[in-house]
């Protein structure tokens, strides 16, 4: 789900991501660059659309093959427990 909050004056709406099943937010809330408007998602979910014409591609795979081309490599044990937690760790890019 993504929720516009609006922002007082001509200050851009902030926009958080959440995650139904947890019921906590998918990271920090993000600019729209323009103050007030709706925002839709795509047919398939995949990117989330502004009144503003803006657009995030909000699909997991996707933010998945962007960071491992970016890095290059694996997580680290530090990192790996740094964002994932007690998750069991296992290879992420290769």
């Amino acid at each position: 789900m993504a929720v516009a909050e609006r922002q007082s004056g001509n200050d851009p709406d902030k926009i958080t991501l959440w995650d139904l099943d947890l019921m906590q937010p998918l990271g920090k809330a993000f600019n729209d660059g323009e103050p007030g408007g709706g925002l839709a998602f795509s047919m398939d979910d995949a990117t989330l659309l502004s009144a503003s014409g803006l657009a995030w591609d909000v699909h997991p795979a996707d933010w998945k093959a962007r960071v491992c081309q970016m890095a290059r490599r694996d997580f680290t044990v530090a990192e790996w427990t740094r964002y994932m937690g007690t998750a069991a760790h296992h290879p992420t890019c290769g």
